[in-house]
């Protein structure tokens, strides 16, 4: 389900299949056992493994190797109304920052010195802890004079710890403790960066300059609406 073959079929199809089952093949229809709600559930997340499989070689300056939705997502900054990501489509490019612990302080601080300059460039920065210990994000704030840490649920962070793949003999690795996504103002995941992955963006004049880049390109299509999480 990771194939190619996955994205020629709509998810109409799919929604088929899993209800009904594919004739001539073992596969068996679970519409009497799972309700309408759950299989698109369950196609929501074989399409994200698919995507996830796509996204394997995206680096800091490589984009993935198809077009990647970003999975959508719900998440408050400080007494702010709630915001979705898709609502940032068409008005900001996204820096999506996960941290998990005060190891990743010395970036969220090089991330809010260039607050001025990232929101000059059409930058909408989240920072989302990963970690389940709620003092994490209250002990990196007051060392934030800018950058405010963002509240989401669980599965926001759980889904895009599926997008930590990268190539390795050893199979999918465990999480970084920092990782960052830079989402374009369509709503795609374009670019990827960890410090566990290299030093690029480890200087803002990286990561501006591929901001930049986005910038200046042709607009593409919308990216499709998804489930929020």
């Amino acid at each position: 389900m990771t194939r190619a073959h996955f994205y020629r079929h709509s998810e109409g199809t799919l929604f088929w299949w899993v209800s009904h089952g594919v004739v001539g093949s073992a596969m068996p229809g679970f519409a009497d056992q799972l309700s309408e709600t759950q299989r698109w559930d369950v196609i929501a997340f074989l399409r994200t493994q698919a995507d996830a499989e796509r996204a394997t070689f995206m680096a800091a300056d490589v984009e993935p190797r198809g077009p990647v939705v970003a999975p959508d997502f719900a998440f408050q900054i400080g007494h702010a109304h709630q915001e979705t990501l898709t609502e940032q489509r068409n008005r900001s490019i996204a820096l999506l920052v996960l941290f998990s612990d005060a190891g990743s302080l010395p970036r969220l601080r090089e991330l809010d010195a260039a607050s001025a300059q990232l929101e000059r460039a059409g930058v909408q920065v989240i920072a989302l802890p990963m970690a389940t210990d709620a003092e994490v994000p209250h002990k990196a704030a007051p060392a934030l004079s800018h950058l405010a840490i963002a509240e989401t649920d669980p599965e926001t962070i759980a889904t895009y710890s599926l997008f930590r793949r990268t190539p390795s003999v050893e199979g999918v690795q465990a999480m970084p403790a920092h990782m960052e996504f830079l989402i374009d103002r369509q709503g795609y995941l374009r670019y990827r960066w960890s410090p566990a992955y290299g030093t690029r963006w480890s200087r803002m004049t990286d990561l501006v300059k591929r901001i930049d880049s986005l910038k200046h390109e042709p607009v593409r299509p919308p990216a499709p609406e998804g489930h929020v999480h």
